[in-house]
C-alpha cells in the first residue's frame, strides 16, 4: 500500500492512497484515490472576457483510478510491467466576486457581483508500460514509464451569472484527442538511515469543450475552446528507511509543479510531501 500526504503553499492537505491487490507473483490490480482542494481569496485579476475584478475561488478534485489488470516480471536486475487502467475525475470550480464596471465621469466605478461556476467530469481508459533496473551496484534503482489514454471523455457544465449583464449556462460532452503521460523514478541507497528519491512526471492533454465567453460584439455566448493542457512535476524526497511502518517508509520532500495551457494560463505550485 502507498499512502501520501502533501501540503500546498496555502497549507492545504492533499491525501493520496493506492491499494494493490496481488493475485500471484506476476498479476495484480490496484485502486487509487486523490483529493485536492484549493481556496484563494481577495485576488485581483484581469480577464480577457470579464475585465478587472476582485474575486475568491475554490476548487475540489476527486480522482479515482483502477488498474484493471497488470503483469510484472523480473529478469536479473531488469523489471517491467504492463497493464490497463481506467480513471475518473470529478472537478468543481467556483469563482465569485465583484467586477469593476460602469465608471462614470467622476471616476466612480460600480462593483457588480458575479459568480462563475464549472462542473467537470473526466472519464479515461488507457494502457501503460514501464521498465526499470534494481540494485545497480547495490545502490541505485530506476524506473521509466508511459501511459497512453486513447479514450478520454470530458463533460463540462459552465454557469456564468453577472448581475444585470448575463445569466447563462452551457453543457458539453466531447471525446478528446490522445492523452499521454511519462514518469521517471530514481532511488539511491546511501548506506545510512536516510536514502534519496527523485520522481518526475509529464502530462500532455489536448482538451476541447464549450464555455460562455464574450463575442466580437461584446455580448456573451457559448464558444468552443481548444487548449493543450501540460503538467510538469518534480519531487525530490528523503526516505527514512530505518522508520518503516507496515512495510511503508516515511518520506519528506518538496515538490514543484508547473501547469500551462495553450490559451495562456500558467500556474506554478509547490507541495511538501510528508509520506
Amino acid at each position: 500500500m502507498s499512502l501520501n500526504f502533501a501540503t500546498t503553499d496555502n497549507a492545504e492537505i492533499i491525501p493520496q492512497i493506492f491499494i494493490p491487490l496481488s493475485y500471484n507473483s506476476n498479476f495484480y490490480s490496484g485502486l487509487g484515490y486523490e483529493l485536492q482542494t484549493t481556496t484563494k481569496t481577495q485576488s485581483a485579476k484581469n480577464d480577457p472576457d470579464l475585465g478587472d475584478y476582485k474575486y475568491a475561488d475554490t476548487s475540489t478534485t476527486n480522482h479515482f483510478w483502477l488498474n484493471i489488470l497488470s503483469y510484472e516480471d523480473k529478469i536479473d536486475l531488469f523489471n517491467y510491467s504492463i497493464g490497463a487502467q481506467v480513471s475518473y475525475k470529478n472537478i468543481t470550480l467556483s469563482e465569485y466576486g465583484y467586477l469593476a464596471k460602469n465608471t462614470d465621469q467622476n471616476g466612480t466605478t460600480d462593483a457588480v457581483p458575479f459568480s462563475n461556476d464549472r462542473a467537470i467530469e473526466v472519464y479515461q481508459a488507457g494502457i501503460y508500460a514501464d521498465f526499470g533496473m534494481d540494485n545497480i551496484l547495490d545502490m541505485l534503482s530506476f524506473r521509466i514509464g508511459a501511459t497512453l489514454y486513447p479514450y478520454t471523455s470530458l463533460a463540462v457544465t459552465h454557469s456564468l451569472d453577472i448581475i444585470g449583464v448575463v445569466e447563462d449556462k452551457v453543457t458539453s460532452k466531447i471525446n478528446q484527442a490522445l492523452t499521454y503521460k511519462f514518469i521517471a523514478d530514481i532511488y539511491l541507497k546511501t548506506g545510512y538511515t536516510v536514502d534519496l528519491s527523485f520522481s518526475a512526471l509529464y502530462v500532455n492533454e489536448p482538451l476541447s469543450y464549450d464555455m460562455i465567453r464574450t463575442k466580437t460584439d461584446g455580448s456573451f455566448g457559448a464558444q468552443k475552446v481548444d487548449t493543450n493542457y501540460q503538467r510538469l512535476r518534480f519531487d525530490p524526497k528523503l526516505v527514512f528507511n530505518s522508520l518503516r511502518v507496515a512495510s511503508m517508509d516515511p518520506m519528506l520532500g518538496y515538490g514543484y509543479e508547473n501547469i500551462t495551457s495553450s490559451i495562456g494560463k500558467s500556474e506554478t505550485q509547490s507541495s511538501n510531501n510528508l509520506f
